[in-house]
């Protein structure tokens, strides 16, 4: 297996197309026998693309607002969502993604904060809001390489 140049997405060694971003990886001379389009074609400019990248990526970077403003968690994803939605699919995928993952947070530390009374909630909170920070770095980084990217134990209430 071989990496994009572009993306630097994993590609088979017979592929003809990165599957991650679509980008060419035949030669030109090999590619001029076989005249043959990606096999996804965007009808977005790559610039509109790497606007969609940065923007998806900052759906997942503005949850971090909620350490300055009290909910900016849910409300800064939900402002660049609702504000660049119509623009690109992908930027809708990531926001719905990042809103959904900050609600269930909220749900988990909440509840984490409950059980502080048995004493389990102190750890519960601290694993809670280090994956928390881990998993929306980890969205935030393949936002911006132009990948997907599904947060985990995450219920979907925007769909």
């Amino acid at each position: 297996m071989s990496l994009c140049s572009e993306c630097g997405g994993q590609i088979r060694s017979e592929a003809q197309y990165c599957p991650d971003c679509g980008v060419s990886v035949v030669d030109e001379s090999a590619s001029q026998s076989s005249q043959q389009p990606p096999p996804q074609q965007s009808k977005y400019s790559d610039a509109s693309q790497a606007d969609a990248r940065t923007y998806a990526m900052l759906c997942h970077l503005a949850t971090f607002s909620g350490f300055v403003i009290p909910l900016g968690n849910i409300l800064g994803p939900l402002g660049v969502w609702l504000y660049k939605r119509s623009e690109s699919p992908f930027i809708d995928r990531h926001g719905k993604e990042a809103i959904n993952f900050q609600i269930t947070l909220t749900l988990y530390l909440i509840a984490s904060a409950v059980l502080i009374i048995v004493l389990i909630g102190i750890p519960l909170l601290v694993v809670g809001g280090l994956a928390g920070m881990i998993f929306t770095a980890i969205a935030a980084l393949r936002a911006s390489h132009g990948s997907e990217y599904r947060y985990p134990l995450t219920f979907r209430f925007v769909k």
